[in-house]
């Protein structure tokens, strides 16, 4: 209750009266390992990953004695993991622990079910770190499957699959591919309500970064101007690093067109 407030101080001090409460019997492991992890989550939101990574490879320790081998929860634990050495940059150990939550949730999951488009998604993301895009690209594809076959109607979930496919394809260079996706993306995110006003500021800043290879600048342009009104009356939503990519980004489009406005654009395939 209390991490879901936001009061994590309070939410830590409970969580560890528990783990020395259920450290005192062994008959409580399972308990134990739960009270670890929600520490480690606790402390994940605080910003301390070495510290959420400590605790929930406790808990993991606990239930690979405790649970079966194709135990859900320890599915989850793997998962949760990897999450936290992916975002510390050991990709190594992300792609160890990414993979035992594969083996458990293709065995144990039905194929349309949602938490395996998860774990099918969380690899592609990871294989893109690692600069494997062919693998990436293929867990992304698997995610999106599912993400169609059981949205009907449009959902935050599959405009992030789209977005996926999207920044997938334009690293590895097909930025007209990749632009199809984005469009689809942002396309379900201006439907849903209420708006996820900044996840539509990110997929159209990614759709000005396409159009630039694509020497496409009047829709580069376009984007951009839509981008800039959402952040200019959100502003609160976004970071700096991304508010000084988008005046970056404007500043090459505004000397593009300065430069390709002295010179023949359209004999150089240029849409202006």
């Amino acid at each position: 209750m209390f991490r879901e407030i936001g009061r994590l101080e309070e939410s830590e001090r409970a969580i560890c009266e528990s783990i020395e409460f259920y450290s005192k019997s062994t008959e409580n492991s399972i308990e134990l390992a739960n009270s670890l992890s929600n520490l480690g989550s606790t402390l994940s939101r605080r910003g301390d990953l070495q510290g959420a990574l400590l605790y929930e490879l406790q808990a993991i320790s606990i239930l690979e004695g405790e649970c079966s081998p194709l135990d859900p929860q320890l599915s989850w634990a793997y998962c949760t993991v990897a999450q936290i050495y992916r975002f510390l940059g050991d990709y190594g150990n992300a792609l160890k622990f990414g993979l035992k939550d594969l083996g458990i949730s293709e065995t144990i999951l039905p194929p349309d079910h949602p938490e395996l488009a998860t774990t099918y998604q969380n690899l592609a993301d990871l294989y893109k770190s690692l600069k494997m895009y062919g693998k990436s690209f293929d867990f992304a594809k698997k995610a999106l499957a599912i993400r169609e076959r059981i949205h009907n109607n449009p959902h935050i979930d599959l405009a992030s699959a789209y977005n996926s496919i999207g920044c997938i394809l334009a690293e590895m260079g097909k930025y007209r591919q990749a632009n199809e996706y984005e469009c689809k993306a942002v396309k379900i995110l201006e439907q849903l309500n209420p708006r996820d006003e900044e996840g539509i500021a990110i997929i159209y800043f990614s759709l000005v970064t396409i159009s630039l290879p694509l020497k496409d600048l009047r829709s580069g342009k376009e984007y951009l101007q839509k981008a800039v009104g959402i952040v200019s009356k959100n502003l609160s939503l976004f970071k700096p690093d991304f508010i000084n990519s988008l005046k970056d980004v404007q500043k090459v489009i505004d000397e593009a067109y300065t430069m390709l406005r002295k010179t023949d654009w359209k004999k150089h395939g240029f849409r202006l």
